[in-house]
């Protein structure tokens, strides 16, 4: 049975990951959103207190999202709502074929 991943989060993306996303792996952070929040056949695991994010945009890109989720004292008073998750996104970059095969074999496309 596939695990439903953070029904309600914010994806938090600091100006130097999205800088590098641009610049050496092409990649916006819309479509990195479209991988982790919107792929139905997404899947996560966990490393640790990260968590590694398999996912496909709209346009068929296989990403790998590495993410954080920042603790209630890592989130700004002003912003904090209990019923949302923050997650830090840490970096994202086209999967390579063996992790292609492990997004496909967990019923991936």
């Amino acid at each position: 049975m596939r695990r439903r991943a953070w029904l309600r989060a914010d994806l938090w993306v600091s100006r130097t990951v999205r800088e590098k996303l641009q610049r050496k792996h092409q990649l916006e952070v819309w479509e990195v959103e479209q991988a982790i929040f919107d792929d139905p056949d997404r899947f996560v695991a966990r490393a640790g207190d990260l968590y590694a994010v398999y996912g496909r945009t709209f346009a068929g890109r296989y990403l790998l999202c590495l993410v954080r989720e920042l603790s209630s004292e890592e989130i700004p008073e002003q912003t904090k709502d209990r019923a949302v998750r923050i997650l830090r996104l840490v970096t994202a970059r086209e999967m390579n074929d063996g992790q292609r095969r492990r997004y496909q074999a967990h019923g991936g496309r």
